[in-house]
């Protein structure tokens, strides 16, 4: 991280935005249980699309130390905010999407929101 170029990278706009929109994601989803239903699936559908789009805008940097960055969710922690969200959506938590496979055939799958 020494290097300028890549020190100008980190701190482009690209990465600010993604960092802003992550963070308020995170926040968001630990304190899911003070949400409604609606809520968290309105808000999901919004941040979803736009973490996506900040993350394909962010930089190419080459690493060299990949531990610096590396942070880590205990699994208490996991349980506690998939269970909040889990109990919140309940029988609504699924969507439709087609997996492009190549063949001509269009199948439609469902999924979960939140696993």
């Amino acid at each position: 991280m020494n290097n300028p170029e890549t020190q100008e990278l980190v701190y482009s706009k690209a990465v600010a935005e993604f960092i802003t929109v992550a963070n308020d994601f995170c926040i968001f989803v630990e304190k899911a249980d003070h949400y409604t239903k609606e809520d968290i699936i309105s808000y999901f559908l919004k941040v979803n699309p736009l973490l996506y789009i900040k993350a394909a805008l962010l930089p190419e940097i080459e690493r060299n130390d990949f531990e610096i960055s590396e942070r880590y969710v205990t699994e208490e922690q996991y349980v506690l905010i998939f269970s909040a969200i889990k109990e919140k959506i309940g029988e609504d938590d699924f969507f439709y999407y087609n997996p492009e496979t190549g063949e001509k055939t269009e199948v439609i799958k469902q999924a979960s929101l939140i696993i």
